[in-house]
């Protein structure tokens, strides 16, 4: 996902909020296996995307995930057979046994998928809301030299894909034919679209250079065109992040976020397990809910 400006509510927090939200929506769908939990996470993620308008641009990398979780959920149910409740019995296998098909392997499966999706809308929400450049502004007071390389750096593959799709248009409206032929005659008109592509990435790389040079970079103390500033939306939201992440880790710790998938399926709906789910989902919808409530309240928008 390609990140775009629309002026949004969730746009406007500071980028360490934004980077706290996702780094704890990540850590707690890595440490907890509950299948609520991580439900709830993908559910906050979710609401997330809909208030920045990218769940229509997000489904196309759920389905680009798809076949993974449809591996995961053929795969581990016949390699981990381990669980009491049997589903399917299948014929034997020499080096593998009986096929078996367990309750708690697809359970686990579907656990595992949740995380899977979990993280990856977590990613997406970052990649929606946060502007690459404002990222690196954090770290390029402390570090200008590796700021600017890992900047460049995301930099340099889309510029590459749009150098490959002109260089091939171009070689294509010459008459060349990149399909036709044999290997070596296919290899070598693959190397026309290689050598214009070092071409126009060298003169791109000794134009950056010039431009650098020209603004005095490495010369003396750097400057700053833009400053981020600290506004009580960033304080809420790293406030029930905070929250969110306490009350998870806590529950993990007692036993309360556990959820044992072998030798039998515990329930899901446990007393123990959905109080702090109570505490974690309104925390980490703080982003969300300010979002919903800056489009509807000007005098929200003008405390916030």
């Amino acid at each position: 996902m390609i990140y775009r400006e629309k002026g949004l509510f969730l746009q406007t927090l500071h980028p360490a909020a934004t980077c706290a939200f996702t780094g704890g929506v990540v850590l707690l769908a890595l440490v907890i296996n509950h299948p609520l939990y991580l439900a709830a996470l993908l559910v906050v993620c979710l609401a997330a995307l809909a208030g920045l308008h990218a769940l229509r641009s997000g489904a196309g990398l759920f389905l680009f995930c798809l076949p993974v979780v449809v591996l995961l959920l053929l795969i581990n149910p016949l390699v981990a057979p381990h669980g009491t409740t049997v589903l399917w019995r299948g014929p034997f296998l020499p080096g593998l046994g009986s096929l078996t098909v367990s309750l708690e392997a697809v359970g686990f499966a579907c656990g595992m998928a949740l995380r899977l999706l979990a993280v990856l809308a977590a990613f997406l929400v970052y990649s929606a809301a946060l502007n690459p450049d404002r990222v690196f502004n954090l770290f390029a007071g402390r570090a200008p030299r590796a700021a600017v390389i890992f900047l460049l750096a995301l930099r340099v593959y889309p510029a590459l894909l749009r150098d490959y799709a002109r260089i091939r248009e171009a070689q294509t409206a010459r008459g060349v034919d990149f399909d036709a032929g044999s290997v070596v005659s296919r290899l070598a008109s693959r190397m026309l679209v290689a050598r214009g592509m070092l071409a126009t990435s060298l003169e791109r790389a000794l134009e950056i250079a010039e431009s650098m040079y020209a603004r005095g970079f490495g010369s003396g103390p750097r400057t700053v065109y833009f400053t981020e500033s600290w506004r009580p939306r960033d304080g809420l939201v790293l406030a029930g992040v905070l929250v969110a992440v306490t009350a998870g880790l806590l529950a993990s710790l007692s036993g309360r976020a556990v959820y044992n998938y072998y030798p039998v399926l515990d329930p899901v709906f446990r007393w123990e397990a959905l109080v702090p789910l109570g505490v974690l989902i309104p925390a980490l919808l703080t982003p969300a809910l300010l979002q919903w409530g800056w489009n509807r309240w000007l005098w929200l928008r003008s405390k916030i």
